[in-house]
């Protein structure tokens, strides 16, 4: 593996630890407690909002480091672009599309991605955030058949998620230490807790 001083100060990171970090993120974006227990929609759509989600967690920890971390976080986004545009011509999707299809989705995933900026700011302050359940009621869950409730379910996930990413090194992202399963004891949490209420 690249030494974390080449990963920091080098001009680019090597595109094996950009991939190597955006798959870790991937697969935590799959956790089947996701879309089991919280009814993230195991869709298209839904994954992409469950990818977007797990991405901005990490790209935010990164972008409040600024300088070189703040680089490497627009290369995970490259990285994005590149598998959006990959997955996007593995569906038969012509070329004159393509660049079409990618600007769509990418206005999408900024949008996400400033929504949940301010999402954190309120958290930061202490504030209850029934902004971000109704944001995730109108995106995430839009086509379940109780999104609100699915929202409100969801968004405690959210903020133990992000604190728990707030206190991880940023280094440990940088030398792909974070887990496939990086918030599964979260999840395992939160279903306990949901369940407990429910019963």
């Amino acid at each position: 593996m690249v030494s974390f001083i080449n990963k920091l100060f080098g001009k680019k990171q090597p595109v094996d630890v950009v991939e190597e970090n955006y798959n870790k993120i991937m697969q935590q974006s799959r956790n089947v407690s996701l879309f089991t227990h919280f009814n993230v929609p195991d869709t298209v759509n839904g994954r992409f909002e469950s990818l977007t989600l797990h991405l901005f967690l990490i790209l935010n920890k990164l972008r409040g480091n600024g300088g070189n971390y703040e680089e490497f976080a627009q290369e995970i986004i490259d990285h994005l672009v590149v598998k959006l545009d990959h997955a996007l011509r593995e569906e038969g999707v012509s070329d004159t599309k393509v660049a079409k299809r990618i600007k769509s989705m990418l206005t999408l995933f900024y949008g996400r991605i400033k929504a949940y900026d301010s999402a954190v700011e309120r958290i930061e302050l202490g504030k209850s955030d029934q902004q971000l359940v109704d944001f995730l009621g109108r995106t995430v869950f839009e086509k379940n058949l109780q999104p609100d409730e699915d929202a409100k379910r969801f968004e405690p996930y959210f903020q133990k998620a992000w604190h728990h990413i707030q206190q991880k090194s940023t280094d440990d992202i940088l030398n792909n230490l974070l887990s496939d399963d990086e918030y599964g004891a979260i999840l395992t949490d939160l279903k306990k807790t949901n369940i407990s209420e429910e019963g």
